[in-house]
C-alpha cells in the first residue's frame, strides 16, 4: 500500500487522529496530550502516526484546515449560502477555542482591597 493510501485511510477513519485528539482535548490541556496518546486513541501505533504526521502540531494543522475545508465545500449546496459558511466556521472555531481553553490555567487570586 502507499504511503498515500495509508495516509488517506488513516485520515477518513472514524477514529482517526483528528478526532482522537479533539477527544482528548475535551480531557486535558493541549500540553498535556502527547503522540502516544493519540494514536492509541486512533489505533494507530506511534511509527504510523510520524509516518503520516511531523508531531502533534502537524496533526493540529491539518486537522484545522481539513475541516475548514469541509465547511467551506458546503457553499452552493442545497441552499447552504456564504453566511451559513461564516456561521458553521464561528461555530467551529469557537467550540474549538472552548474546548482548548477549558484546561486554560485561571488565576482565582482577587485584588485585594
Amino acid at each position: 500500500m502507499s504511503d498515500e493510501g495509508c495516509y488517506i485511510q488513516i485520515s477518513k477513519d472514524e477514529r482517526g487522529p483528528g478526532r482522537s485528539y479533539r477527544r482528548l482535548l475535551s480531557e486535558k490541556p493541549p500540553s498535556k496530550i502527547t503522540v502516544t496518546d493519540i494514536a492509541e486513541g486512533c489505533g494507530v501505533t506511534v511509527p504510523t502516526f510520524y509516518n503520516h504526521f511531523k508531531d502533534k502540531y502537524s496533526l493540529i494543522v491539518w486537522t484545522y484546515i481539513n475541516d475548514s475545508t469541509k465547511i467551506m465545500g458546503k457553499i452552493g449546496t442545497d441552499g447552504y449560502e456564504w453566511k451559513d459558511t461564516l456561521l458553521d466556521a464561528l461555530r467551529y472555531f469557537s467550540a474549538t477555542a472552548t474546548s482548548s481553553s477549558a484546561h486554560s490555567p485561571t488565576s482565582t487570586a482577587r485584588p485585594s482591597s
